[in-house]
């Protein structure tokens, strides 16, 4: 297992008040890693850390199993808190001076990453006339100038409409399957974080009280997969034997199939080729949100 990020009792001090507090970090080279917390709980600072913006008051960073931070850090990318654009030049001349101040020389980069994201690289207007949308998928662009293999990404759908929330989810899921980047990314949208993390750390008052993968999430969720039937112990029968599923509980007209793993529509599918006809088949229980909420005790 190839690792990205580890930190080791990170910490970092405003004054008297510890808004780090000795956080070990864990990210897996291939992985999308959610970044859970609170306002205020020390999510953007300890981006800041990692990127080299703001400076530990104790403990170490290590970044692709390398000791030597500065040469880790030119292997990242980030977008964190307002990104920084020309407004009076275009989206592609803000790339051009970005490739610059990177010591980018070939600019052929430009119209791939422009396209990468879902921008016109033609397109002649000023970057002040973007949407957030728009300069969300920008300041991506600009963070993969360098070929970046980690990415660091601070609510980059912070304000956005369910489109442009699709959007940067795409452009995330690409990133991660075409290009082999790993991310850790902020959201307080924890369900869209659910779909794409396949790990979490879930920060709160500056410590890190838990980390796990995305399986491991439909355990502690305690999430299953409710099936309305009327003919329960014989359609719990045929589940049971058809796709070897354990555990399977029969209450009332319900059955409980442990666990949500089970695709609904293959339980269905099961269950009609044996002349047995579902009148509703539901995904219960706690959803990342939810599980949040209770572990941190508290509204987000």
């Amino acid at each position: 297992m190839e690792m990205v990020l580890e930190t080791k009792s990170l910490n970092k001090v405003y004054g008297r008040k510890k808004v780090v507090d000795d956080v070990n970090l864990n990210i897996e080279k291939g992985s999308i890693y959610g970044l859970i917390g609170k306002n205020g709980a020390g999510k953007t600072t300890i981006m800041r850390m990692i990127a080299g913006l703001a400076f530990p008051t104790g403990g170490d960073i290590r970044l692709f199993e390398n000791d030597n931070i500065n040469s880790g850090r030119k292997k990242i990318g980030c977008v964190i808190e307002n990104p920084a654009f020309y407004g009076n030049m275009t989206g592609y001349q803000n790339l051009l001076y970005y490739n610059k101040m990177m010591g980018v020389k070939d600019n052929s980069n430009i119209e791939e990453l422009i396209r990468l994201v879902g921008l016109d690289p033609y397109d002649k207007k000023k970057t002040k006339h973007y949407s957030l949308g728009m300069k969300q998928r920008l300041a991506i662009a600009v963070s993969l100038v360098g070929n970046p293999e980690f990415l660091i990404l601070d609510e980059p759908i912070n304000g956005l409409d369910p489109t442009g929330i699709k959007e940067i989810r795409d452009i995330i899921l690409k990133l991660k399957n075409e290009k082999n980047i790993t991310i850790l990314i902020s959201s307080h949208i924890l369900g869209e974080l659910e779909k794409i993390a396949t790990h979490y750390g879930m920060i709160n008052n500056g410590k890190l009280i838990q980390e796990f993968s995305a399986d491991k999430l439909d355990t502690l969720c305690r999430r299953y997969v409710e099936i309305k039937v009327d003919n329960t112990q014989e359609a719990a029968n045929i589940l049971a034997s058809e796709l070897n599923i354990e555990g399977i509980e029969v209450i009332d007209n319900e059955i409980i199939v442990p666990q949500g793993v089970y695709e609904e529509s293959l339980l269905n599918k099961t269950l009609a080729l044996k002349n047995i006809y579902a009148s509703t088949i539901t995904i219960k229980g706690q959803d990342l949100e939810d599980y949040f909420v209770e572990i941190s005790g508290g509204v987000k």
